[in-house]
């Protein structure tokens, strides 16, 4: 039976060299993803791993591919990404996520963003007279095809930049989610999903989620709190 580290070795001096056609091997990357391996380890009585390393490690590989692996063996487990800027959660979805899926480590992933980055349909028909008639197209369109409902989207779908003064108009409402046709809240709802083994999200909605579940009232966290594993990544200056 190959072990978890063979596994690793095998990824990381083989399987991803040859992904980037390069011959070059990270060596303090390797180091990382065998550190936190073993710290997954079912033995492992530790449930917090803080990790420190400098720019050029390959952090997100270095975290994920271990933290994947390890949902491998412990099939209730998913991972959450926490990071700190929109940029990396982007990178994460157009690059390692990839790379990710061609390892079979990764079936289906999912972005969460703050609902700053989601379209509302209940706002854009309070405020419709605020756009002009091809903008009012091009929301309905949207609203009638969007997979997610996030503003790149959107962007990318229609290949235009929108104003922020624009898209502020039509903003997620975090009072307004029984709408229950609008693709928006279709894909939030599934934040929680357990299909999803890995969820890219931000601080924000990690801290929000557990705040909202340790509250009197309790309510609902946004997205898993307790999914067996979490990675926070911190950038540090």
């Amino acid at each position: 039976m190959v072990s978890i580290a063979e596994k690793l070795l095998s990824i990381f001096e083989e399987k991803i060299p040859s992904h980037y056609q390069t011959d070059v091997i990270r060596t303090s990357q390797v180091q990382m993803a065998m550190d936190i391996a073993a710290f997954l380890d079912k033995n492992e009585p530790k449930k917090f791993l803080i990790i420190e390393a400098p720019v050029g490690t390959g952090k997100s590989l270095g975290a994920l591919i271990p933290s994947m692996l390890s949902t491998k063996s412990e099939s209730k487990h998913r991972v959450v990404y926490a990071t700190a800027t929109i940029n990396l959660q982007s990178q994460l979805m157009n690059s390692e996520v990839p790379l990710l899926k061609k390892l079979l480590l990764l079936k289906r992933p999912i972005l969460a963003m703050g609902k700053t980055h989601y379209y509302c349909h209940k706002e854009f028909k309070v405020k419709r007279n605020k756009f002009t008639s091809q903008e009012q197209e091009l929301f309905l369109k949207f609203f009638n095809r969007a997979e997610t409902g996030q503003r790149n989207e959107f962007e990318e779908k229609f290949q235009l930049d929108i104003s922020e003064e624009k898209w502020s108009k039509v903003v997620l409402n975090a009072t307004k989610r029984d709408y229950w046709k609008c693709p928006t809240i279709q894909h939030r709802n599934d934040f929680l999903s357990r299909t999803h083994d890995l969820i890219i999200t931000n601080h924000g909605q990690l801290i929000q989620s557990v705040l909202n579940i340790t509250g009197e009232p309790e309510q609902p966290a946004m997205i898993p709190v307790n999914p067996g594993i979490i990675i926070i990544l911190l950038k540090t200056f």
